[in-house]
């Protein structure tokens, strides 16, 4: 990795995601989150930036992410399983996600409720 690529935000509805998430990065640099409320998206997209330059940084490939969150659609974060290939990368971007949640003065039981609503949306098209 020699230089960070320019990164776009790009706010889509959910149903419009690559599959059943409510934010994901590709190569070029797009970041794309679900269109939920200020405080939700400002934290899914700080989540997937972190997300993001750490698997960028560890070599890790999207296509391997893509692969496994594919696999594991029912759950409603596959990288929080321990055999995620991104696992650690996830793990820490949740961290600092939490943290400005916090700062923003969003509840995370809010947010998870309206990732889990958005989930099951998605599950029933």
């Amino acid at each position: 990795m020699t230089h960070f690529p320019k990164i776009t935000i790009k706010k889509v509805p959910h149903n419009r995601q690559k599959y059943n998430t409510i934010g994901d990065y590709n190569k070029a640099g797009v970041i794309r989150i679900s269109k939920m409320n200020f405080k939700m998206e400002a934290c899914a997209a700080l989540h997937e930036l972190v997300e993001f330059a750490l698997i960028k940084k560890n070599g890790i490939k999207i296509k391997d992410i893509e692969i496994w969150d594919k696999k594991h659609h029912h759950i409603l974060s596959p990288g929080e399983l321990r055999g995620a290939p991104y696992y650690k990368e996830h793990m820490f971007a949740e961290k600092l996600e939490r943290l400005f949640a916090k700062r923003l003065g969003l509840k995370w039981k809010d947010y998870d409720k309206m990732e889990e609503k958005l989930h099951k949306k998605y599950c029933k098209k």
